[in-house]
């Protein structure tokens, strides 16, 4: 039995394609959670009020999670969708 990847066989363009999505989709949430904690201690919501204030942005904004400036206009956007006057604070680089 031939093993496969999301239906696609190990090693071919589709699998490598499909795996490609799945890893970039779990980098957005992952960057997401962590912004969502880094919002929360900076205007005094919790994680969770945080994160629903991001989940109600416009998804196209989305690829904003990708640099550091992106992250700030976020936090502007999420802190003015929930009430909160805008902190800005450029995140850690690690």
């Amino acid at each position: 039995m031939q093993q496969t990847t999301a239906g696609y066989p190990i090693g071919s363009a589709e699998a490598d394609a499909q795996y490609a999505v799945l890893v970039d989709q779990a980098a957005t949430q992952s960057a997401a959670i962590i912004l969502a904690g880094e919002i929360a201690s900076d205007l005094g919501m919790t994680h969770r009020e945080a994160l629903d204030g991001l989940c109600k942005v416009s998804n196209n904004l989305m690829h904003l999670l990708a640099s550091p400036e992106g992250w700030v206009a976020l936090s502007e956007v999420v802190a003015l969708i929930s009430g909160h006057e805008p902190v800005r604070r450029l995140p850690t680089r690690h």
